[in-house]
């Protein structure tokens, strides 16, 4: 589950409404997992899309608007977000910004196959 910010050990709440920011190439499996009646709003920008003060104002513009008051993000993009983000003025305004932990795994029958591409592609 997307994880607070801030720090907080709260979690996402599967009743939260929210806007969806994502600057990424293939949105399908976050859509598929978080695209459900609670989103309200998705912003969909390029891979590697530089965000501006003007992008996230846009969207507490339309958190106020659609009465929101989260932000999930992929937390690839929420690290160029966090470069131009004011996120005690998000506080200021009750709007709270959750980013995506995903985790890679490899199933064991392909991480010897895997190593091995590894050290070859090491020589």
């Amino acid at each position: 589950e997307p994880k607070l910010v801030n720090g907080s050990a709260l979690y996402f709440e599967s009743d939260l409404r929210f806007i969806l920011v994502t600057g990424i190439a293939n949105t399908k499996p976050i859509l598929d997992k978080f695209g459900n009646k609670n989103m309200a709003h998705h912003f969909k920008y390029l891979d590697h899309f530089r965000f501006t003060r003007y992008d996230i104002q846009s969207w507490i513009d339309t958190c106020i608007k659609l009465n929101v008051n989260a932000i999930l993000t992929t937390r690839k993009d929420f690290i160029r977000i966090s470069k131009v983000l004011n996120e005690k003025y998000l506080d200021t305004l009750n709007i709270r910004i959750f980013e995506i932990h995903t985790e890679v795994e490899i199933l064991n029958s392909k991480q010897e196959e895997l190593i091995k591409l590894i050290k070859n592609g090491m020589k």
